[in-house]
């Protein structure tokens, strides 16, 4: 009896403390592949999006038109992602992530210090460890994602989601 109740007390005090519920690997593969389709989709949003994300939360998450704003049209684009961890409360998903971003421009700017340089440089942007926290909820399409937090460093992560601890 005293086995039960103890099982008991352990399955209600997880339940207060909000403890999350299992995610199968299976999930966590869907979330991965949903959460890379959108932050690196190539193109601007569209109906193929819309089972996935909104279209305010894809031009505010989408880091290939992010990119695109800074160094114009872009000929490289390598994105890379590492799930951290994903745990469910209720209905929703909360996923992190730390992705390895690198975007190059398509246009060659000038060195003025070496004007005999006639090749220049291209303008472009490098994101280490960028950590993310991705808010989704499973549909009858697939996951959907309802917000995208990016922090602005892994201490900063650490310290305001438990998913990056």
């Amino acid at each position: 009896m005293k086995k039960l109740s103890i099982v008991i007390m352990l399955i209600f005090f997880m339940f207060l403390s909000g403890c999350s519920g299992y995610v199968s690997n299976s999930d966590k593969k869907d979330i991965k592949e949903t959460v890379d389709k959108v932050l690196s989709y190539d193109i601007t949003y569209d109906d193929n999006l819309s089972n996935y994300i909104n279209e305010e939360n894809f031009y505010t998450s989408n880091y290939r038109f992010f990119y695109t704003l800074f160094l114009g049209d872009l000929s490289t684009f390598e994105y890379n992602s590492e799930i951290e961890s994903v745990k469910k409360y209720g209905k929703e998903y909360i996923a992190c992530f730390l992705l390895n971003l690198k975007a190059e421009g398509q246009l060659i700017y000038e060195d003025q210090e070496d004007e005999e340089n006639d090749e220049g440089h291209r303008a472009s942007a490098e994101g280490i460890d960028v950590p993310i926290k991705v808010v989704l909820k499973k549909t009858d399409k697939g996951f959907y994602i309802k917000s995208v937090t990016e922090y602005d460093t892994l201490d900063i992560a650490k310290e305001e989601s438990d998913g990056f601890k």
